[in-house]
């Protein structure tokens, strides 16, 4: 008797390894008919039956292989589509839903299950499918697009905000790669943005920087800063009337640091050490400190300001805690780094001990300067230099006071 047994299990093993090999070589009616209790061979079968429109044949394989196995997902969408070609809408609807449910991997259910939803407005079903087809790599720009289509909607973006609390991997490269293709397209996405940091997902800095530069390259000043502001948090000041986080207060704050196209962004290297430590024992007010080796001119902190045309004072405190004044400079450019030079100065006036108030006076030209980039830079001296900076301010309309020795 166990003989017996034993054969009939090694003739089943058998049936099971053919079946197997004949499915992987694209032959599923005959891994079906070695082994019936395959329910990957009869969901294939199904499928190439589909393929030549014969529908009976296709259902009855479908049916059989959700009876051999109910996570068989390919079954059920085989299943849709023959309801979707026999007129019964339901039907095709629930089973395809079914399938995307069953198997997450499914590109194909996933994508069918997208388009329907889209078609009927079921926002949040588009997303979660969206969601799928980019965590699986299947048909990505498939989803990228109907993305796009959710956040034009304040339903939409809602929809998209819950797959982002969800921290997927796709997240970053979505909004790396989006371009918007009008300023309505790169308010939506603002909206998104703000959306995603209410809820604790807020991208990161480099990932929104094409949709911040498209506004302020076409001149969008206010829904760059509302957006801005709405994503960022409580950060003090406003980039169109002075600094933005004067205080240090934010660049202190490792979740508020260096976020957006405004605040300040600091960086650290082989030649230049950058910390936010208290200004005494007894306060604690944060302020920067820049300690440079005096090897190389680099750039230690930047900002983006939306200063209007018209005269302006830079105002701040300075501590020069260690070696020359000549260690570091402040320059304002229109644009970014490589425009029109309207600033330029050291930024402390003096040699002298303890903490100094400096003034600087500058001005905005009437037109080609609508964005400027703040800079504060080490200078070669070959020796090195610490300071602190703190209470830095802008104010616009200044008096004429005198130079203070500003670069030439």
């Amino acid at each position: 008797m166990g003989i017996v047994v034993a054969l009939a299990l090694a003739v089943i093993v058998v049936r099971v390894n053919w079946a197997g090999i004949a499915l992987r070589n694209n032959q599923a009616e005959s891994a079906f008919s070695i082994w019936p209790g395959s329910a990957a061979a009869a969901a294939q079968s199904a499928e190439n039956a589909l393929q030549k429109n014969d529908l009976l044949r296709a259902k009855a394989l479908a049916v059989r292989a959700i009876e051999l196995s109910g996570q068989q997902s390919q079954a059920l969408r085989v299943l849709a589509q023959v309801a979707e070609r026999n007129g019964q809408a339901d039907v095709a609807a629930t089973a395809i839903i079914l399938a995307a449910r069953l198997g997450w991997r499914d590109g194909f259910a996933q994508e069918r299950v997208l388009n329907r939803a889209l078609e009927t407005k079921d926002l949040g079903t588009a997303a979660l499918a969206a969601d799928a087809l980019l965590r699986t790599g299947f048909h990505s720009d498939v989803a990228e697009q109907a993305l796009h289509r959710l956040i034009a909607t304040e339903d939409g973006r809602a929809a998209f905000v819950r797959r982002l609390v969800d921290r997927p991997a796709w997240a970053p490269r979505f909004f790396r790669a989006f371009r918007p293709a009008d300023t309505q397209d790169a308010t939506n996405l603002g909206a998104l943005i703000v959306g995603s940091a209410k809820a604790g997902v807020r991208p990161p800095r480099d990932a929104v920087a094409p949709m911040f530069g498209y506004l302020l390259s076409n001149g969008k000043l206010v829904e760059t800063v509302q957006i801005w502001r709405g994503a960022a948090g409580n950060v003090p000041g406003d980039p169109r009337e002075g600094i933005v986080d004067g205080g240090f207060d934010g660049l202190s704050s490792a979740d508020l640091a260096g976020w957006g196209p405004f605040g300040w962004s600091v960086g650290e290297n082989q030649w230049v050490a950058i910390s936010t430590p208290w200004r005494n024992d007894l306060s604690n007010d944060p302020v920067l400190q820049i300690a440079a080796t005096g090897d190389r001119e680099v750039v230690a902190a930047r900002q983006t300001l939306l200063l209007p045309p018209g005269r302006h004072a830079l105002r701040y405190e300075v501590s020069l805690t260690e070696g020359s004044r000549a260690g570091f400079n402040w320059r304002l450019n229109c644009g970014n780094d490589s425009g029109t030079v309207i600033m330029k100065a050291p930024v402390r006036s003096t040699s002298a001990p303890g903490w100094t108030t400096e003034t600087i006076v500058f001005d905005v030209p009437a037109s080609g300067c609508t964005a400027q980039s703040l800079t504060l830079r080490t200078a070669r001296t070959r020796s090195s230099a610490t300071i602190q900076l703190d209470n830095v301010q802008i104010a616009g309309r200044a008096p004429v006071v005198p130079d203070i020795g500003a670069i030439q």
